[in-house]
Protein backbone atom coordinates (compact mmCIF):
# COMPACT_ATOMS: atom_id res chain seq x y z
CA UNK A 1 0.00 0.00 0.00
CA UNK A 2 1.43 3.36 -1.01
CA UNK A 3 2.20 6.03 1.57
CA UNK A 4 -0.40 8.33 0.01
CA UNK A 5 -3.21 5.80 0.43
CA UNK A 6 -2.18 5.14 4.03
CA UNK A 7 -2.29 8.87 4.79
CA UNK A 8 -5.65 9.15 3.02
CA UNK A 9 -7.15 6.30 5.06
CA UNK A 10 -5.81 7.65 8.35
CA UNK A 11 -7.11 11.13 7.51
CA UNK A 12 -10.53 9.72 6.59
CA UNK A 13 -10.72 7.76 9.85
CA UNK A 14 -9.69 10.89 11.75
CA UNK A 15 -12.49 12.90 10.14
CA UNK A 16 -15.04 10.20 10.97
CA UNK A 17 -13.88 10.04 14.60
CA UNK A 18 -14.09 13.83 14.87
CA UNK A 19 -17.59 13.89 13.42
CA UNK A 20 -18.68 11.03 15.67
CA UNK A 21 -17.23 12.82 18.70
CA UNK A 22 -19.05 16.08 18.06
CA UNK A 23 -22.28 14.30 17.16
CA UNK A 24 -21.99 12.18 20.31
CA UNK A 25 -21.59 15.31 22.46
CA UNK A 26 -24.61 16.91 20.75
CA UNK A 27 -26.66 13.73 21.16
CA UNK A 28 -25.72 13.39 24.84
CA UNK A 29 -26.81 16.96 25.64
CA UNK A 30 -30.02 16.97 23.58
CA UNK A 31 -31.30 13.40 24.02
CA UNK A 32 -29.97 12.42 27.43
CA UNK A 33 -28.92 14.94 30.08
CA UNK A 34 -26.54 17.78 30.87
CA UNK A 35 -24.46 15.34 32.91
CA UNK A 36 -24.12 12.96 29.98
CA UNK A 37 -23.15 15.89 27.81
CA UNK A 38 -20.31 16.97 30.09
CA UNK A 39 -19.05 13.39 30.43
CA UNK A 40 -18.91 13.08 26.65
CA UNK A 41 -16.94 16.33 26.42
CA UNK A 42 -14.19 15.10 28.75
CA UNK A 43 -14.31 11.40 27.85
CA UNK A 44 -14.10 10.95 24.06
CA UNK A 45 -14.87 7.19 24.16
CA UNK A 46 -18.16 8.02 25.87
CA UNK A 47 -18.85 10.60 23.13
CA UNK A 48 -18.18 7.91 20.51
CA UNK A 49 -20.62 5.59 22.25
CA UNK A 50 -23.24 8.38 22.39
CA UNK A 51 -22.68 9.07 18.70
CA UNK A 52 -23.07 5.41 17.76
CA UNK A 53 -26.20 5.13 19.91
CA UNK A 54 -27.70 8.18 18.25
CA UNK A 55 -27.04 6.78 14.78
CA UNK A 56 -27.92 3.12 15.26
CA UNK A 57 -30.19 2.35 18.19
CA UNK A 58 -31.41 5.38 20.15
CA UNK A 59 -35.20 5.42 20.63
CA UNK A 60 -36.75 8.75 21.67
CA UNK A 61 -39.92 6.96 22.73
CA UNK A 62 -38.47 3.98 24.60
CA UNK A 63 -40.00 5.03 27.91
CA UNK A 64 -43.39 6.10 26.53
CA UNK A 65 -46.55 4.35 27.74
CA UNK A 66 -48.17 4.26 24.32
CA UNK A 67 -51.60 3.17 25.57
CA UNK A 68 -51.82 6.25 27.76
CA UNK A 69 -50.12 8.55 25.23
CA UNK A 70 -52.44 7.55 22.38
CA UNK A 71 -55.50 7.80 24.61
CA UNK A 72 -54.61 11.39 25.45
CA UNK A 73 -53.61 12.16 21.86
CA UNK A 74 -56.94 10.84 20.55
CA UNK A 75 -58.77 13.20 22.91
CA UNK A 76 -56.47 16.06 21.92
CA UNK A 77 -57.09 15.37 18.22
CA UNK A 78 -60.85 15.40 18.72
CA UNK A 79 -60.71 18.57 20.83
CA UNK A 80 -58.57 20.49 18.35
CA UNK A 81 -60.65 19.38 15.36
CA UNK A 82 -63.93 20.00 17.16
CA UNK A 83 -63.01 23.44 18.51
CA UNK A 84 -61.83 24.67 15.12
CA UNK A 85 -65.36 25.56 14.02
CA UNK A 86 -66.52 27.17 17.27
CA UNK A 87 -63.40 28.86 18.64
CA UNK A 88 -63.94 32.32 20.10
CA UNK A 89 -62.26 35.07 18.09
CA UNK A 90 -60.33 36.20 21.17
CA UNK A 91 -58.83 32.72 21.51
CA UNK A 92 -57.76 32.17 17.91
CA UNK A 93 -54.08 32.87 18.59
CA UNK A 94 -53.96 30.54 21.61
CA UNK A 95 -55.80 27.89 19.62
CA UNK A 96 -53.34 28.21 16.76
CA UNK A 97 -50.44 27.77 19.16
CA UNK A 98 -52.09 24.66 20.59
CA UNK A 99 -52.45 23.15 17.10
CA UNK A 100 -48.84 24.04 16.29
CA UNK A 101 -47.57 22.50 19.53
CA UNK A 102 -49.53 19.27 19.09
CA UNK A 103 -48.45 18.93 15.46
CA UNK A 104 -44.83 19.34 16.54
CA UNK A 105 -45.17 16.71 19.26
CA UNK A 106 -46.53 14.00 16.97
CA UNK A 107 -44.45 14.89 13.91
CA UNK A 108 -41.68 12.43 14.76
CA UNK A 109 -43.86 9.68 16.21
CA UNK A 110 -43.20 6.15 14.93
CA UNK A 111 -45.12 5.84 11.63
CA UNK A 112 -47.70 3.37 12.99
CA UNK A 113 -48.52 5.65 15.95
CA UNK A 114 -48.97 8.73 13.80
CA UNK A 115 -51.08 6.76 11.32
CA UNK A 116 -53.27 5.62 14.23
CA UNK A 117 -54.04 9.27 15.03
CA UNK A 118 -54.49 10.19 11.37
CA UNK A 119 -57.08 7.45 10.89
CA UNK A 120 -58.87 8.49 14.05
CA UNK A 121 -58.94 12.07 12.78
CA UNK A 122 -60.61 10.92 9.56
CA UNK A 123 -63.20 8.92 11.48
CA UNK A 124 -63.85 11.89 13.76
CA UNK A 125 -64.46 14.14 10.75
CA UNK A 126 -66.93 11.62 9.31
CA UNK A 127 -68.58 11.32 12.72
CA UNK A 128 -68.93 15.09 13.04
CA UNK A 129 -70.39 15.37 9.54
CA UNK A 130 -72.91 12.63 10.27
CA UNK A 131 -73.90 14.26 13.59
CA UNK A 132 -74.48 17.56 11.77
CA UNK A 133 -76.63 15.77 9.19
CA UNK A 134 -78.66 14.23 12.01
CA UNK A 135 -79.10 17.65 13.59
CA UNK A 136 -80.44 19.16 10.36
CA UNK A 137 -82.73 16.15 9.89
CA UNK A 138 -84.14 16.49 13.41
CA UNK A 139 -84.76 20.20 13.01
CA UNK A 140 -86.38 19.65 9.62
CA UNK A 141 -88.68 16.97 11.00
CA UNK A 142 -89.72 19.14 13.93
CA UNK A 143 -90.37 22.17 11.75
CA UNK A 144 -92.22 20.20 9.05
CA UNK A 145 -94.47 18.22 11.37
CA UNK A 146 -94.79 20.70 14.21
CA UNK A 147 -93.56 18.16 16.75
CA UNK A 148 -91.24 18.46 19.72
CA UNK A 149 -87.59 18.59 18.74
CA UNK A 150 -85.74 15.38 19.59
CA UNK A 151 -82.19 14.63 18.51
CA UNK A 152 -81.79 11.07 17.28
CA UNK A 153 -78.68 9.42 15.86
CA UNK A 154 -79.01 7.92 12.42
CA UNK A 155 -77.85 4.34 11.66
CA UNK A 156 -74.89 5.89 9.80
CA UNK A 157 -73.81 7.85 12.89
CA UNK A 158 -74.19 4.78 15.09
CA UNK A 159 -72.06 2.72 12.68
CA UNK A 160 -69.30 5.35 12.63
CA UNK A 161 -69.52 5.59 16.41
CA UNK A 162 -68.90 1.86 16.77
CA UNK A 163 -65.74 2.16 14.69
CA UNK A 164 -64.59 5.20 16.63
CA UNK A 165 -65.02 3.36 19.94
CA UNK A 166 -62.23 1.02 18.86
CA UNK A 167 -59.80 3.89 19.53
CA UNK A 168 -58.38 4.58 22.97
CA UNK A 169 -60.03 7.59 24.60
CA UNK A 170 -62.94 7.73 22.13
CA UNK A 171 -65.50 6.56 24.69
CA UNK A 172 -65.28 9.90 26.50
CA UNK A 173 -65.84 11.72 23.21
CA UNK A 174 -68.93 9.67 22.40
CA UNK A 175 -70.34 10.19 25.89
CA UNK A 176 -69.79 13.95 25.60
CA UNK A 177 -71.66 13.92 22.28
CA UNK A 178 -74.61 12.14 23.91
CA UNK A 179 -74.70 14.76 26.66
CA UNK A 180 -74.54 17.57 24.09
CA UNK A 181 -77.47 16.10 22.17
CA UNK A 182 -79.55 15.74 25.34
CA UNK A 183 -78.69 19.30 26.32
CA UNK A 184 -79.76 20.65 22.93
CA UNK A 185 -83.02 18.69 23.11
CA UNK A 186 -83.80 20.25 26.49
CA UNK A 187 -82.76 23.70 25.32
CA UNK A 188 -85.11 23.64 22.32
CA UNK A 189 -87.88 21.60 23.92
CA UNK A 190 -89.87 24.64 25.07
CA UNK A 191 -89.72 26.29 21.65
CA UNK A 192 -91.28 23.28 19.97
CA UNK A 193 -93.61 22.08 22.70
CA UNK A 194 -96.54 24.01 21.22
CA UNK A 195 -96.38 22.02 17.99
CA UNK A 196 -95.65 25.07 15.86
CA UNK A 197 -95.00 24.65 12.17
CA UNK A 198 -92.87 26.98 10.12
CA UNK A 199 -93.93 28.10 6.67
CA UNK A 200 -92.13 26.43 3.80
CA UNK A 201 -90.27 29.65 3.04
CA UNK A 202 -88.94 30.07 6.57
CA UNK A 203 -88.15 26.36 6.80
CA UNK A 204 -86.17 26.45 3.56
CA UNK A 205 -84.19 29.47 4.72
CA UNK A 206 -83.37 27.79 8.02
CA UNK A 207 -82.31 24.57 6.31
CA UNK A 208 -80.10 26.57 3.93
CA UNK A 209 -78.53 28.29 6.94
CA UNK A 210 -77.86 24.92 8.59
CA UNK A 211 -76.32 23.58 5.38
CA UNK A 212 -73.99 26.55 4.96
CA UNK A 213 -72.99 26.41 8.63
CA UNK A 214 -72.19 22.72 8.23
CA UNK A 215 -70.01 23.39 5.17
CA UNK A 216 -68.17 26.18 6.98
CA UNK A 217 -67.60 24.03 10.05
CA UNK A 218 -66.34 21.04 8.06
CA UNK A 219 -64.01 23.26 6.04
CA UNK A 220 -62.40 24.51 9.25
CA UNK A 221 -62.12 20.99 10.66
CA UNK A 222 -60.46 19.66 7.49
CA UNK A 223 -58.12 22.65 7.44
CA UNK A 224 -57.11 21.96 11.04
CA UNK A 225 -56.56 18.29 10.19
CA UNK A 226 -54.08 19.39 7.51
CA UNK A 227 -52.34 21.69 10.00
CA UNK A 228 -51.96 18.84 12.50
CA UNK A 229 -50.92 16.01 10.19
CA UNK A 230 -49.27 17.85 7.31
CA UNK A 231 -51.71 16.75 4.61
CA UNK A 232 -55.45 17.10 3.89
CA UNK A 233 -57.79 14.29 5.01
CA UNK A 234 -58.22 12.91 1.49
CA UNK A 235 -54.48 12.09 1.23
CA UNK A 236 -54.51 9.28 3.80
Amino acid sequence: MSKFIEVLIVSFIGVLVTILTFYGIYHAFTKHSTGSGFISVFAPPYAWYMGAEGIFWHDDFASVDWDLRLKNDVKATAALLGYSSVIDETKVKDYGRAVETFAGEIKNYPPEKKEYLEKFGLIYINYTESILDDTVECFTKAMSEGIQLMFVKSPKTVAIEEIMLMYKGAEEIVNETKIDMLAMTEMFKENYSKKRKLSNGKKDKLITYFSLSKQKGLYKIRSTYADIFGHPPSDL
